[in-house]
Formats: structure tokens, sequence, C-alpha cells
């Protein structure tokens, strides 16, 4: 794709391949013990959505990222960005983004005007979307609650619930596809107009959405009218400090979120039966119902992205930048 000199070494930019794996994963867990590397990198690479890139230096792999294209390949999303330990500080991250968005370009010459990342709240964050209007802006924010909980421990909590009158199902796609597509069930789940799952925000669209079903476990509770109330989507998937478990909650009755988790939860269990096993739980749900670690009793501790409360979904044009 591309390749430069810096002081002697050879550096080579280049679309990243199933058998770079190994290289890949040797750059270390940069998630605590919650890295998704392993489980997500053969999708990553063989998945015709991704575009996955790696820096080579003397044929050594040292940095990797990937971008995933969406909304009917009007937007794109990048992600798993990282660099071996023995490489950073020589800015081969911010190359590599550069070399392979300007790869990227060629297939997609406008696509880089709809980046969608997610970020973690922080100051920053907001003075850079405040002061750059052109360039960013602030689609939808999100609370984020990190625990790290013993097996046992869910098992207790989940033991402990009393029975609820909420009703959770599984729909088909068919029926996902058509409720969630209902401007109604917009309005009232997605107000912002997208949907973020694992990180990755989507504008809902038949498409997406179709992708999503494929690709997580759906639960969610209609109302009266039989329109969904509540929405969880889930991915459950074994990381170095046992599994990890990911629920992104929508919806605009509160009184189903422990219901889902509940369920959730024994789903988890069910796959991953072993009591000493430690959970990393995730959950993620709309700004007005924060979640806190309360609602479980004992053995938890805080987890690995304890220290975020909120995330920010936003939309960048980075069409300007890639051309200087």
């Amino acid at each position: 794709m591309s390749e430069m000199s810096n002081v002697g070494c050879r550096i080579i930019c280049r679309a990243a391949e199933p058998g770079d794996r190994e290289q890949v994963l040797s750059m270390g867990d940069v998630y605590g013990g919650v890295d998704y590397m392993d489980y997500m990198y053969e999708k990553f690479t063989t998945n015709q959505q991704y575009r996955s890139f790696v820096c080579e230096v003397d044929g050594r792999i040292a940095s990797f990222r990937f971008y995933r294209i969406i909304d009917d390949n009007e937007s794109i999303i990048g992600g798993g960005v990282r660099t071996h330990v023995d490489f950073q500080g020589r800015n081969l991250g911010k190359r590599l983004g550069e070399a392979s968005a300007r790869d990227i370009l060629k297939e997609y010459p406008r696509i880089f005007r709809n980046y969608l990342m997610t970020a973690i709240e922080s100051p920053f964050q907001r003075q850079r979307i405040r002061e750059n209007p052109n360039e960013y802006t602030l689609l939808s924010e999100r609370n984020v609650l990190s625990l790290r909980i013993t097996t046992s421990a869910i098992k207790a909590f989940i033991n402990g619930q009393k029975p609820s009158s909420t009703t959770t199902i599984r729909p088909s796609l068919d029926d996902f596809l058509k409720h969630t597509l209902k401007d109604e069930t917009q309005t009232k789940l997605f107000p912002d107009k997208y949907i973020t799952v694992g990180w990755e925000p989507f504008r809902i669209i038949k498409s997406n959405l179709s992708n999503i079903y494929n690709e997580r476990n759906i639960l969610w509770t209609l109302g009266a009218e039989g329109d969904p109330e509540w929405l969880t989507i889930e991915c459950i998937y074994p990381c170095e400090t046992g599994f990890r478990i990911d629920l992104d909650m929508y919806g605009v009755e509160p009184n189903c979120l422990a219901t889902h988790l509940v369920q959730s939860l024994a789903s988890a269990v069910a796959r991953y039966p072993d009591v000493e096993a430690m959970c990393e739980l995730l959950i993620y749900t709309p700004i007005q119902f924060p979640i806190t670690e309360d609602l479980f009793e004992r053995d938890v501790s805080p987890g690995a992205l304890a220290a975020c409360k909120t995330y920010l979904v936003i939309h960048r044009n980075m069409m300007q930048y890639l051309a200087s």
C-alpha cells in the first residue's frame, strides 16, 4: 500500500492478513484484560465490511488498526488502534491511519465526510467539539458501567431477584426490522437517530440492523401496543480475565432494565458455567437512565473501564484533514 524509510528503517503500511494474527496479538492487551482482538481478529481481516491494516518496520508488524464501512457505504468507523511497545513514540499509528485512510479513499472518495466515532467523555473532547463545529458534531451520549464480578456472584444476583411481570423475548429478524424501522420506535428508543453497539455507532437503516441482528443476541420487551419499550443487545465472549459481557440497552421503561440484565447474565453463565471464572461486565444505558454498582450486593469490583462514566458519539468530517 505504501512504503517509506526512516533513519535506515524500511517501513511498509499494507492490508492486514489472517496470517498476521499472532504478531498483532503479541502487541499485548490494551484494555486491561478485556481486549476483543483475539475474539474479533478473523472478522477484521475476512469480513467484507472491514478494512484492516498493519505497519511493518523492517518486516516486523509494529502497528494495527481497522475501519468498518457502514450505512450502505456512506459512513465509516475506525478502531482497534495499537502500536507495539517497542515502536511507540515514532508516530507509526498516525502514519498508518493516514496511509490506510488514503487507500480507502480510492474506493470510497467521499466516505470520510462521515467518520463516526465514540470517545470517553472528557473536558478535552467537549472542548474539541465546541471549538471545531465544522469538523465535529456531537450525536449522542451514553452511560457506561464497568464492573468485574465473579460467576458465583452473578448466580447469587440472579437467584436473589424477585419474580418479574416483565416479559422478554428474542425477536425474529423480520419482527426486529419491522418494529425498529418504524418512526414511532425510533423516536422512542433512538431519539438521536443512531444505535451504538459495542462502541460502534450506526444509522437506523435496514442493512445496519440486519448486521447487528446477525452479529449479536437481541432481547426486547414489548409494550401494550406491541412496540418495543426496552431493547438489549448482547455480546458475550471469552477474554483474558475470564469472559466479557457487553450489554447495549435502549428504552423508555427503566423497570425493564433489571429483568433484561438478569436474562443476559443467565445466558452468559450458561455459556461459561465455571464458578471460578471472572466476568467483565459492561452496561451501556440511555443518558437519562444511569445504572450503578449498587444493583449488586457483593463480590463486585471496578472494571477495566471503570473510569469511563459516559461516552460520546461523534460525527467527524475528516476530508479537510486528509487533504492537508
